[in-house]
């Protein structure tokens, strides 16, 4: 039986930019560290073999050795420099991806979408990040939601007001009752989306 993975990716390279900067720095650090170090380790012993007067006879037999040896080095430096890429690129990816989602759900936001909830796949990196996000997205909807119901209120009561006003032979008491109402109705207004900052 085939088990279907969801919410794959299928991509393993992201945002190309991000993720390339990520690699090339953790390369260069662990090379830039490793080479240094093995390098001097390298270049002590092999100084002690070739000098020492006691290995004079065997000189041509260490430099072949060390011949062989160097071209060891070069090849396993190569494929430790492939290793370390195909698993920083693994790595980045866990916080590349994340951050590709957030990115498109600010440009969401800012267009004035607030109907999702952004999700993360099982091993994303910045999962408080999101849960962070998601909290702002549900304060929005809520204040949202708040201001949609006070001029829903508002609008309500401008339509009862509007109905009393075409009546004929309006009362003086009436007219200044529905004037006071719709002065209160204008500060309501005034208080709708007054809670952000702008």
């Amino acid at each position: 039986m085939e088990m279907k993975v969801k919410n794959r990716r299928r991509k393993l390279i992201i945002s190309s930019g991000l993720q390339l900067r990520y690699v090339g720095g953790v390369l260069f650090a662990m090379l830039f560290v490793s080479l240094v170090v093995g390098y001097f380790i390298y270049q002590n012993i092999w100084n002690v073999l070739l000098n020492e007067s006691r290995y004079n006879d065997w000189s041509p037999f260490l430099n072949a050795v060390k011949d062989q040896t160097d071209r060891q080095i070069f090849f396993g430096v190569a494929i430790s420099i492939v290793l370390m890429m195909i698993v920083s690129v693994y790595m980045s990816h866990k916080i590349a991806g994340p951050l590709y989602r957030l990115k498109k759900c600010f440009r969401d936001v800012a267009k004035g979408d607030l109907s999702f909830e952004m999700r993360l796949r099982k091993g994303d990196e910045l999962m408080d990040l999101v849960d962070d996000f998601n909290g702002m997205l549900r304060n929005l909807k809520g204040m949202v939601d708040t201001d949609r119901q006070k001029v829903r209120d508002i609008q309500k009561k401008i339509e009862e007001t509007l109905v009393t006003i075409n009546k004929p032979n309006i009362a003086p008491q009436e007219k200044q009752q529905m004037e006071e109402t719709l002065k209160t109705l204008i500060l309501k207004l005034k208080e709708v989306g007054s809670q952000y900052k702008i």
